[in-house]
C-alpha cells in the first residue's frame, strides 16, 4: 500500500528556504532590488515563460544570468518570490537596527 504523501504549507517551504539562503550579500542590494526581483517571479509564476510581459523582464533588478523562472512550476516561483520578500524585510530590519 502507498505511503500517503505529505505536503509541506507554503510558510514551511519558504521558511526553509529561506534559512538556507541567508546570508551577508542581502545587505549589499541597493534599496528596493529584492523586492523588484520578487515582483517578477511572481509574475512569472503565471506566465508562460516564452510570453512573460516586458515589464517583467524589464524590472529584473540583476544581469540576465541570474533570472532563472521555473516554468511549468508556479509554486516554486512563489516561493522565490516569497524568499526575496522575506531577505527584502530582514535587510530593511537590519537597516533600521543600524540606524
Amino acid at each position: 500500500m502507498a505511503k500517503p504523501t505529505v505536503r509541506t504549507s507554503g510558510a514551511n517551504r519558504i521558511a526553509t528556504q529561506r534559512t538556507r539562503q541567508l546570508s551577508p550579500d542581502a545587505s549589499v542590494c541597493m534599496d528596493g532590488d529584492l523586492a523588484r526581483a520578487a515582483a517578477c517571479y511572481a509574475v512569472a509564476s503565471h506566465q508562460e515563460h516564452e510570453l512573460l510581459p516586458a515589464h517583467a523582464v524589464i524590472s529584473w533588478p540583476w544581469a540576465s544570468e541570474y533570472w532563472e523562472p521555473s516554468p511549468g512550476n508556479p509554486i516554486r516561483d512563489l516561493e522565490k518570490a516569497a524568499i526575496l520578500i522575506a531577505a527584502e524585510i530582514d535587510r530593511l530590519l537590519a537597516k533600521e537596527t543600524d540606524a
